[in-house]
């Protein structure tokens, strides 16, 4: 998916908020919508199907971020939803939808059913855009719970067609392109999106990979639980496997990078954070890139550095590391200016002391800077830079 970047040169895409207030005031109504979507509601005799609406609702999420919709992620959802006191796959009503999606500054609302009626299942969406308060355009499919992934997929083309997608193509095309995931494999993942402990996450995640091992989600699923719990050569062992061609490809990637660079396996690290820094140009990935370089002692590290500070003066974790590598070069003067404002973002950081007193009064021969002191940035903030990508799409130049 292309990411590139109109208007000429932006810099590095921490610089959204100026730009944000710009760009709402002048993009067309619709352009840079945030979509909400709803786990589907059990409306079958059983709770035990309760994991079909999780199931449906995932997949609706995932075809809308594949045709590079924006889309409210699920841990965000979650938390209102529990602050609201909103219960999973129960009736909503409309207010409660709505109410949800104000919470969520989501323009569109996608929630659901699911109905049975011996051996058929029936799920029904319902889109409601929030801005204009729309009724609410229903759409529906029906199969058996052994066919659940064909009705998701046709389910999942008739909501990106209502939404006017340009680049949906037709819908035996678009089915003959959707990957086919047996029902089994469905209901481990949705089993694991909910289970209460990182351990039967884990379970769940890891059988629904086996059942079917071109399934993405579970691997991608299994990489961030294995990356959050700091099992490093597992991270890097699940994440790997999430191909180029994922909605998830750039933040696997980029806590790829970050699990090898723990793993020490820097030339693999500097390589996932360049291909990342290609299609997502943000400071965060920057600032990686140039925590490995810097291990390797390449001269380009500086640079990469200054690129994240560009992008973003108030973090004194960029100013530390452009300092830091003004330091390795013996550039005492320059690297002592950056120690000092990292000191006044943050006044009780004794490495920048430490290191600012070593510029000040710099060894008389040349000794080697203590090593690895580059800091690292675990957040990746890619829906920030979709958000503007999306804006800047939808205004016309002039």
């Amino acid at each position: 998916m292309s990411r590139a970047r109109r208007f000429g040169k932006i810099g590095p895409v921490t610089k959204l908020p100026a730009l944000f207030a710009v760009l709402l005031l002048s993009a067309p109504l619709g352009i840079g919508q945030t979509h909400l979507v709803l786990p589907f509601f059990n409306q079958t005799d059983t709770e035990a199907l309760d994991w079909v609406g999780e199931s449906i609702a995932e997949s609706l999420m995932d075809a809308l971020a594949a045709d590079g919709q924006l889309v409210v992620d699920r841990a965000g959802r979650d938390d209102v939803l529990r602050q609201l006191a909103i219960k999973r796959y129960s009736r909503l009503t409309r207010a409660s939808v709505i109410k949800a999606a104000f919470s969520m500054d989501a323009s569109v609302v996608i929630s659901g059913r699911v109905e049975r009626s011996g051996d058929t299942l029936r799920a029904t969406a319902t889109i409601v855009d929030v801005k204009r308060l729309t009724p609410g355009v229903e759409v529906t499919d029906i199969s058996t719970l052994d066919n659940l992934s064909a009705l998701q997929n046709r389910l999942a083309w008739q909501v990106l067609k209502r939404l006017n997608s340009a680049a949906v193509p037709e819908e035996d095309t678009y089915l003959l392109r959707a990957h086919m995931v047996t029902a089994d494999a469905l209901e481990s993942y949705a089993r694991g999106l909910v289970a209460p402990l990182p351990e039967n996450r884990i379970a769940q995640f890891t059988k629904a990979a086996r059942l079917d091992p071109n399934f993405t989600p579970p691997i991608f699923a299994l990489g961030k639980l294995y990356f959050q719990r700091k099992q490093w050569a597992e991270a890097s062992s699940w994440l790997a496997r999430v191909p180029a061609t994922a909605p998830t490809a750039s933040d696997a990637l980029f806590h790829l990078g970050l699990a090898r660079f723990q793993l020490n396996d820097f030339e693999a690290a500097e390589k996932a954070f360049e291909t990342v820094a290609k299609t997502v140009p943000l400071n965060e990935v920057f600032n990686n890139l140039g925590a490995a370089q810097s291990r390797r002692d390449r001269p380009d590290a500086l640079s990469n550095f200054e690129k994240a500070l560009e992008g973003d003066q108030a973090d004194p974790v960029y100013h530390f590391n452009v300092g830091y590598a003004l330091l390795k070069q013996g550039k005492y003067a320059v690297a002592a200016e950056r120690f000092r404002a990292v000191l006044d973002r943050a006044p009780s950081d004794t490495e920048a002391i430490q290191l600012l007193g070593r510029c000040l009064k710099p060894p008389t021969t040349r000794q080697p800077v203590t090593a690895g002191a580059e800091r690292l940035k675990t957040a990746y903030q890619e829906a920030a830079y979709l958000q503007l990508k999306a804006l800047l799409k939808g205004v016309k130049k002039p």
